[in-house]
Formats: C-alpha cells, sequence, structure tokens
C-alpha cells in the first residue's frame, strides 16, 4: 500500500490544473518569493511542477515514505523531509505557501471521530505555520451525497475500513479496501476548516474529474455528484 500512495503523489491532474492554479495564485499573492511547504508529497513530483510555474525562494517537503524518498525527483530546489507531518521538525518557522494535496483524505484515526480530530490537528499545525500573508492550498475529492450533508464519506470509510470485506470491497474498485478512506462532501470539509480558524478564499474545480461516474455506483455511494477541487484557505 506505501508503494501505491507514493504513486498517487505522482499523478497529476488533467492539464495538471492544480498545479497551475496554486502556482499562479501564489504569483498573484506573493509577488516576491514564495515559501512552500508540501505535505505527504510523495517523490515531489507535483512541488515541482508549481515551483516550476511560480518564483520560488524555499520549498520543503515532508513524507514519511522510504520509497518516497528512495525516488525524490533531482530538483534541488526542493529539499524533502523524511518524516510524518506531526513530528517533523522545518528548517523554517514560516511559510506562504502549504499544499495538501489529496492527502487529507488518508489521515485517519481508530474510528469516524478520531480521524476528524487526526485532520482538525493536521489543519491546525499548517495554520501555526504559515506566514502573515500565508495560504493553504487543498485539493480534495469531493463527494455530494443525495441527502444528509456527510452520507457518502461515511459509507466509504465504513466499507474502505472494514479488514473483514477488504477483499469485497477491492473487487468493487476501492483501492484502500481494509485501510480506510475519509472522503468528505464541501460542507462537511468546510466546517472542519471553520472549526480550525481557516476561511475559504477561493475554490477551483478539476475539469473532467469524476466522470463519467455511472448510475449504479452513484447509488452504491449514496452519492448525486463526485468532483476535485483546489481550495484556497486564509487565517479568518
Amino acid at each position: 500500500m506505501e508503494a501505491q500512495f507514493v504513486e498517487w503523489t505522482g499523478i497529476l491532474s488533467i492539464d495538471s490544473a492544480d498545479s497551475i492554479y496554486i502556482a499562479e495564485r501564489c504569483r498573484d499573492l506573493f509577488l516576491d518569493k514564495t515559501r512552500f511547504l508540501d505535505i505527504g508529497g510523495g517523490t515531489g513530483l507535483f512541488l515541482e511542477e508549481v515551483i516550476k510555474r511560480s518564483s520560488c525562494s524555499c520549498a520543503d517537503l515532508v513524507d514519511p515514505s522510504d520509497i518516497a524518498i528512495a525516488n525524490k525527483v533531482a530538483d534541488t530546489r526542493i529539499n524533502h523531509i523524511h518524516s510524518d507531518f506531526e513530528s517533523a521538525k522545518f528548517p523554517t518557522s514560516e511559510y506562504d505557501a502549504i499544499i495538501f494535496r489529496t492527502v487529507l483524505h488518508h489521515m485517519l484515526g481508530s474510528d469516524n471521530s478520531s480521524t476528524t480530530e487526526v485532520q482538525r490537528a493536521a489543519l491546525a499545525r499548517a495554520k501555526k505555520l504559515l506566514s502573515r500573508r500565508g495560504r493553504i492550498f487543498v485539493v480534495e475529492n469531493f463527494y455530494e451525497p443525495y441527502f444528509s450533508d456527510d452520507a457518502t464519506g461515511r459509507l466509504i470509510y465504513s466499507v474502505t475500513k472494514n479488514k473483514l470485506i477488504a477483499n469485497v470491497a477491492r473487487s468493487m474498485g476501492a483501492n484502500t479496501a481494509g485501510v480506510g478512506v475519509r472522503f468528505r462532501s464541501f460542507g462537511s470539509w468546510s466546517r472542519i476548516f471553520s472549526d480550525c480558524g481557516l476561511k475559504v478564499v477561493s475554490k477551483s474545480d478539476v475539469p473532467g474529474f469524476g466522470i463519467p461516474f455511472p448510475a449504479v455506483q452513484r447509488a452504491a455511494l449514496l452519492c448525486r455528484r463526485r468532483f476535485q477541487a483546489t481550495i484556497e484557505l486564509a487565517v479568518a
């Protein structure tokens, strides 16, 4: 599973829409130099794409994977920190742009409640590392249910964390079967952002993500729509 996680971090979305968006926003916000931190950035391929398009004075990447470090990109502008985010030591106390690219939904606790706290804690630590003008960029896959606000995310979490039905879940396309994954709706994530003292500044959907989404899958997941977007957060 570790190798698969590392592989996912190297998959760029259609036309690298999220890296382009983050780079453009940073050029607009930080006209001089941007200090980047990529959390769970794998080998660094995505961060490399971002800094190619922006003015970069410092680019740190933190990832606990041995495989990621062994296969890291050879870009000397990126400082790879081999650690989990919670206990990592960073060479600077402030960053202008902190990136969580499709990683928050993999930050899990022992149950749904503790998973929410793990995700809040990660965002809270990131907030403390922001410069006065800094931004957090969250790239996430959002699942909007037919009813309630977070029914689909809860259902996916319950199914994928259950080791007893891992083989069945995997045969239905759940590549995190037996491990777990905690997707959410936009509203659910927005509440967590607010709990951490963060506000949504902008939202940019990734074109083409989630298409096609067959009706049988939508029905099974109680989901009317799924999409991927880059969310820009600032201190509230």
